[in-house]
């Protein structure tokens, strides 16, 4: 069954309007990117196969194209438009931590670190 077949409540771009995105799963996030799923799989289909596969969000934005590849209903189109979402993550952590000035924290000091090396 497609996401559009199903009630309007349990669809997970009304579901980010109506409740606000903290009340989304991670594979409900990960199929608004997705937007579509494949035969037989919805969207969030899709994207559960892929943290259960991978082992989790992290892992999921972290794999290389031939490993996300591999996922029933992927290709890459939609592991280039994970890697934007990513990067765009990445982004918005440097420029809160441009705000900072100071690295006073160790918090402040993983974050960083993360951004300009990776996790």
């Amino acid at each position: 069954m497609t996401i559009s077949q199903w009630p309007v409540g349990e669809r997970p771009r009304e579901r980010l309007l109506n409740l606000g995105p903290k009340q989304l799963t991670d594979a409900e996030l990960v199929a608004i990117f997705l937007r579509t799923g494949s035969v037989g799989l919805s969207a969030v289909d899709v994207a559960r196969q892929l943290l259960s596969r991978f082992g989790g969000l992290h892992e999921v934005l972290a794999a290389s194209e031939d490993d996300f590849c591999l996922q029933q209903g992927v290709g890459p189109a939609k592991y280039v438009q994970l890697q934007a979402v990513r990067e765009l993550g990445l982004r918005l952590q440097r420029s809160q931590l441009k705000e900072c000035i100071e690295l006073d924290t160790s918090r402040k000091v993983g974050t960083y670190l993360q951004c300009e090396i990776g996790h």
